[in-house]
């Protein structure tokens, strides 16, 4: 009881610590079951990392609270609204969490982070159009802190189970798909969808088979 006392106790000191902002309005996933074309789709990595919105001045948690991040790290950011996720790295969200919530950034934990874009919310193209302008605005902008998550293809279930085995082998957490053709639209549907192997909160996709016929 008294651990969770302490528990709860963190948890309200550090949504003390966040400023307010509107809630951004963003794109979410549905979970993956094994019934859409694959070629339609882009891959990548699912990272256990912290949501973040950048509207082109500050990050902005999926509740709607701006993150204390350090002047220097969103410097050389662009003035474009970027979608992504604030990560150090597999296996790291404990410690990402702790430094990212913290009114009076750690200059020395933020040095560890980097906010790994995914989508550009403003961009008016689909996700392959918005895919290139992603590369061309972390290129110019010449940020060490700021990266597009690697996204790739595959040619059918058998190599995106692969994938999937791979990743989680490698400690990740699993994949996200996303529609190549898609715009922006926030809300949740098939435009984005996660792949794990193991049960959360949410829901998974332990295994699928191939339809026969």
């Amino acid at each position: 009881m008294k651990r969770l006392r302490r528990l709860t106790l963190v948890c309200l000191c550090l949504a003390s610590g966040f400023a307010g902002a509107e809630t951004p309005d963003l794109l979410l996933a549905n979970v993956y079951e094994g019934d859409v074309e694959l070629s339609h789709y882009w891959i990548s990595e699912k990272l256990d990392g912290v949501r973040a919105r950048w509207d082109g001045t500050h990050l902005i948690s999926r509740g709607g609270n701006v993150f204390h991040a350090p002047t220097w790290f969103t410097r050389d950011f662009p003035d474009t609204p970027l979608d992504g996720e604030l990560w150090m790295g597999r296996g790291t969200f404990e410690a990402l969490s702790g430094t990212v919530r913290q009114e009076r950034p750690d200059d020395t934990q933020w040095r560890r982070v980097k906010y790994m874009v995914f989508d550009l919310p403003s961009y008016p193209g689909t996700f392959d159009e918005r895919l290139l302008a992603m590369r061309r605005l972390v290129v110019h902008s010449d940020s060490r802190y700021l990266d597009v998550i690697k996204q790739f293809k595959v040619d059918n279930a058998a190599s995106l189970r692969t994938r999937l085995l791979d990743v989680v082998a490698a400690g990740g957490e699993g994949l996200m798909l996303h529609r190549a053709d898609s715009t922006y639209r926030a809300g949740r549907s098939d435009d984005l969808l996660k792949l794990k192997l193991y049960r959360d909160a949410e829901a998974t996709v332990i295994g699928y088979t191939e339809a026969s016929g």
